[in-house]
């Protein structure tokens, strides 16, 4: 669908499970990517390579539009910020993606809905004529 609706089409970075260095790494290779909507399966052990290097090359400052998985939550990011993992400024630039993961509510996920099944090719074509 992305090619019929003329957007890049997703790409798969890997990071090996509590690796820093790797996450870090995938977050490198993310940052020279014409990509900008992130989609972010990770584990609570992850999320310090991932997010202070995101952080580091300003990808949390609204360049990227970030959509967690549900496996971590505000509680989890603020356990790190305790152990001195994440700083305070990272935890604060995460506080609406982590709203989004773990306050959702029946109008916005109906939105949410309803925009992507738009997104058949047909539709695209039929806004894309309209340009």
């Amino acid at each position: 669908r992305a090619a019929a609706c003329r957007l890049t089409p997703p790409l798969k970075i890997k990071f090996e499970y509590d690796d820093e260095q790797s996450a870090r790494e995938a977050v490198r290779t993310l940052s020279k990517q014409p990509q900008t909507i992130v989609v972010l399966l990770a584990f609570v052990n992850d999320l310090p390579g991932i997010f202070n290097e995101a952080d580091a090359l300003g990808l949390l400052s609204g360049s990227h539009a970030w959509i967690g998985s549900r496996s971590f939550s505000p509680a989890s990011v603020n356990a790190l910020v305790d152990a001195g993992r994440i700083s305070n400024t990272t935890r604060d630039k995460l506080e609406g993606m982590l709203q989004a993961g773990h306050a959702p509510n029946t109008e916005s996920f109906g939105l949410f809905k309803q925009s992507f099944a738009r997104l058949s090719p047909e539709e695209c074509e039929a806004h894309s004529s309209r340009d």
